[in-house]
């Protein structure tokens, strides 16, 4: 039983490391969602690059996929190991070492909470570049992802570009 245990945590610590792996890079991100934030409200005062910083994010995202493809795994195979058809933090509970699944809980919070901030920050991006562009104030109707904010921008700046 110790061996499947000993085996068990491995695992946890595997998906845990991978876990605040992705953190590091979610803080990144952040930290440029907000920067881009800046050049939208104020292009000329902000003495940032929007490019330069879309070509980082999208860096960042090319890190972060395969990250997360890994970290998806870890936890299938979490699962497996301690019989659940599906990884849940509650699942596993009782099942790995009792620190270990604090860890692990306080971990998928702390991502949580930056992939809320990045999304809130993005979507506010993305009504700002809308108002921009149609001279009126608009609401979007749901939470707007990294990706679709980098897609509107690059629409935006392909129409600013033809029309300049």
């Amino acid at each position: 039983m110790r061996k499947q245990g000993a085996a068990v945590d491995r695992l946890a610590e595997r998906l845990l490391d991978n876990l605040e792996r992705q953190e590091e890079l979610y803080t990144s991100m952040r930290h440029l969602a907000r920067e881009q934030l800046k050049t939208v409200r104020s292009p000329a005062s902000s003495g940032l690059d929007r490019d330069l910083i879309l070509k980082q994010r999208a860096e960042l995202l090319q890190h972060l996929e395969p990250l997360g493809k890994r970290g998806r795994i870890i936890e299938r195979d979490l699962a497996r190991a301690v019989g659940l058809e599906q990884f849940t933090v509650k699942g596993i509970e009782g099942k790995v070492d009792n620190e270990l699944h604090r860890r692990l809980r306080q971990a998928f919070e702390r991502l949580g909470v930056l992939l809320g901030e990045i999304t809130e920050i993005d979507a506010e991006s993305v009504r700002l570049m809308s108002s921009q562009l149609a001279g009126c104030h608009q609401t979007p109707r749901r939470p707007v992802s990294s990706a679709e904010a980098l897609q509107a921008y690059r629409e935006s700046s392909r129409v600013k570009k033809d029309r300049g």
